[in-house]
């Protein structure tokens, strides 16, 4: 069984990016919090296995705070995101005994490792945790074929269609690739950009920087002075060696 995760993050886009990635990366049992008496209720009602707390948040009260009440009842690994630490922070994050601390928008690779290695080094736990391994994460089979009708992508226990309409562009993080719809929903692929580029291409996506693959489709301006190009209002760089590309895509009259 995948381990019971508590996050407690009051900035939504950041609550929201947490849990898209850890579903994308199989973790189906994540608990969500986006106040210290919401975190509190939930850590009196479920048995969770580690915890990832907001440093930087607004109010009184911030992950320290929960971190400490945590320590009073259990050893569960905790892992802090944070911009940036204070003294005084990690002072008072030191009576907690984190397992590390993460940077408050993570990489898939960083926020997978953060909580495989915490929950190996916590000796506390009775069963063994079962985690998601990489081969499991999205087999490359989903997308093979056609296509033009969607693909399959999993999203916690389930697998979810997407449309290619639906998907504004791609970002490269190491091994991983992260999809991004116009729904802000995020899914989160073991696969290089590289290949995922060969697959999607046919059907309108496009290079325009090393990091990044966009739907064509979904482009509302390009910027060339800055090298910026929008996606449904999403701004995405244009890498130097993908100029020519993107001008001669913009001057390309429809067949």
């Amino acid at each position: 069984m995948a381990p019971n995760i508590l996050i407690f993050e009051n900035s939504v886009p950041h609550l929201n990016q947490l849990v898209g990635i850890l579903e994308g990366l199989g973790y189906s049992r994540v608990t969500a919090c986006k106040s210290y008496e919401e975190a509190m209720a939930a850590i009196d009602e479920n048995a969770f296995d580690i915890a990832l707390l907001g440093i930087q948040l607004e109010g009184e009260k911030t992950g320290i705070d929960v971190g400490l009440a945590i320590r009073e009842k259990s050893s569960m690994p905790i892992v802090y995101t944070t911009l940036d630490v204070t003294e005084a922070d990690y002072e008072r994050a030191k009576l907690t005994l984190p397992s590390q601390f993460l940077d408050k928008e993570p990489s898939p690779l960083k926020l997978r490792q953060a909580i495989e290695l915490s929950l190996l080094k916590n000796d506390s736990s009775d069963q063994p945790q079962t985690l998601p391994s990489l081969a499991s994460i999205e087999p490359k089979t989903l997308f093979s074929g056609d296509l033009s009708n969607g693909f399959f992508l999993r999203k916690g226990k389930q697998f979810k269609k997407i449309h290619l309409q639906d998907l504004d562009f791609v970002e490269s993080d190491r091994n991983y690739s992260i999809l991004k719809t116009e729904t802000d929903q995020t899914y989160v692929i073991v696969m290089l950009l590289s290949e995922l580029e060969a697959i999607l291409k046919p059907y309108g996506f496009m290079r325009t920087h090393r990091r990044f693959l966009v739907n064509w489709a979904k482009v509302s301006s390009v910027n060339f002075a800055d090298n910026i190009i929008n996606v449904n209002d999403k701004e995405i760089s244009i890498g130097k060696s993908y100029r020519n590309d993107v001008f001669e895509r913009l001057c390309k009259l429809p067949s």
